[in-house]
């Protein structure tokens, strides 16, 4: 009777401790970053994917053996940056990032199923989430027969799960937070010294092709940046840590600029307005932070880099630029989703179906006068909301707008009860992305992921009366 008590106390998951939890994410992300980051700044581009695939694929097999889901989960968290940075290059394949993240997830779900099930149960907004992608996906596929078609919808699903699975330890997700912006930092250096003819930090021309995204790199910067800010960085558990703090804020806002990313820009400017106006005895920190940016700039502008990051400036804020020219032609496609949306009252309401608006950019833009951007070809909609509104018109925009305002309502009444003002602003950042892109991608996964992890905290029972 007693050997069977015993029995019944041991959980079916051994946990790994929190004081051991960070270290340890930390240290594996950084054995995969050092030799890749080194490799790229020789320009060895082919050879760093071998390396970090390889890094990658040997420490996650180990930490299967160890039987380590979390540990797994959290470092592969970590070292998004360079998944998207060397994806399809190499042996490995483009939606790579994909299939890894379901075989981690999926690892979790077998060793520690329990968590997966409070997550889905807790979180109303991620069970709608995962109904809306599998359903257009599905519908995309209907539609098109092209399976790549809105495949990149997963990996936002993904890491919005990721997140909030490692959401529940909190030495987890500070070491999943630290470490994606050490591989953030890490990838900058490594591409930094092939930006002399391109002129933007983030894509680099090594072994006879382009790799990089100067967006998708500025979007991780930024993040990092907001979460080593607000909170007393308390996400990434560096609340009585200055130096370290500090010393990851310095590289993190100075690559950030030099990204000359003006939808980064966005998202840290904007976050920090989000935070000095919910959050709480947080202003004057902020405002050490802003003048610490102010001051890495100025040291930018009058570097060997200045340029570099006086050209982001001049094709940001230069008055004698067009439309056209400051939104990489993103008003040319705004231009042409208007007149495909008005072509007729169907199309207005139900839209052309999901996965086809490369197809209708391709029709309609050589229709409109004045559209230059990709006349007659196919082009990805570089806007969730525009997408949404030619591919499932009104009616698709609608549900999206219902789910976007009812998990924002609330994360502001979570804000307003807590006074953590972290989840806000990423929930924010995230629909600032989606303004100008589909949103569809890690980066946005993670800020996604991060705006959601308080849908995930038990509800409080209600008082009777």
């Amino acid at each position: 009777m007693n050997a069977a008590l015993t029995l019944a106390r041991i959980p079916t998951v051994t946990r790994p401790r929190p004081v051991h939890a960070l270290p340890r994410v930390i240290w594996l992300v950084l054995l995969c970053a050092v030799p890749t980051t080194g490799l790229l700044a020789l320009g060895h581009a082919t050879l760093a994917a071998s390396v970090f695939w390889g890094l990658f694929a040997l420490l996650a097999v180990v930490l299967v053996l160890a039987g380590k889901p979390e540990t797994l989960l959290a470092f592969a968290l970590g070292v998004i940056p360079f998944m998207n940075l060397l994806r399809g290059m190499s042996f490995a394949f483009y939606n790579i990032t994909i299939i890894v993240l379901a075989l981690v997830i999926g690892f979790h779900a077998v060793l520690a199923r329990d968590d997966i099930g409070q997550v889905w149960r807790r979180s109303r907004p991620l069970r709608w989430l995962a109904l809306l992608v599998a359903g257009y996906y599905v519908a995309s596929l209907f539609n098109t027969r092209d399976y790549s078609r809105n495949l990149r919808m997963f990996e936002l699903l993904l890491v919005v799960v990721g997140v909030l699975l490692v959401g529940r330890n909190r030495a987890l997700l500070a070491s999943a937070l630290r470490g994606l912006i050490i591989a953030a930092c890490a990838v900058g250096v490594g591409l930094l010294p092939h930006n002399e003819g391109i002129g933007r930090l983030g894509i680099a021309a090594m072994d006879g092709q382009m790799l990089g995204n100067p967006v998708q790199l500025g979007m991780a910067l930024a993040l990092g940046l907001l979460v080593l800010s607000v909170d007393r960085a308390w996400w990434v558990a560096l609340v009585s840590s200055r130096c370290w703090r500090w010393a990851l804020l310095v590289p993190t806002a100075g690559l950030l600029l030099l990204t000359t990313s003006r939808a980064a820009w966005l998202v840290a400017v904007t976050g920090m307005m989000v935070a000095l106006l919910f959050g709480r005895r947080q202003r004057a920190r902020l405002l050490l932070v802003a003048g610490l940016a102010g001051m890495v700039g100025l040291a930018a502008w009058f570097s060997p880099v200045g340029p570099m990051l006086q050209a982001g400036v001049e094709r940001t804020f230069n008055t004698d630029r067009s439309l056209r020219q400051r939104t990489s032609g993103r008003s040319d496609q705004w231009q042409v989703a208007y007149k495909a949306v008005n072509a007729s009252t169907p199309r207005a309401l139900l839209g052309y179906g999901p996965g086809r608006g490369p197809e209708v950019y391709a029709r309609y833009s050589e229709e409109v006068e004045g559209v230059r951007y990709g006349v007659g070809r196919q082009a990805a909609l570089h806007s969730l909301f525009m997408q949404v509104i030619v591919e499932a018109g009104l009616i698709g925009l609608l549900v999206l707008v219902v789910w976007l305002t009812a998990t924002g309502v609330m994360l502001l009444r979570w804000t307003l009860t807590d006074g953590r003002v972290l989840p806000m602003i990423c929930f924010v950042a995230y629909l600032l992305v989606i303004f100008t892109v589909s949103g569809n991608d890690t980066i946005s996964g993670a800020a996604l992921g991060l705006g959601l992890l308080p849908t995930t905290q038990k509800r409080r029972p209600r008082e009777g009366r």
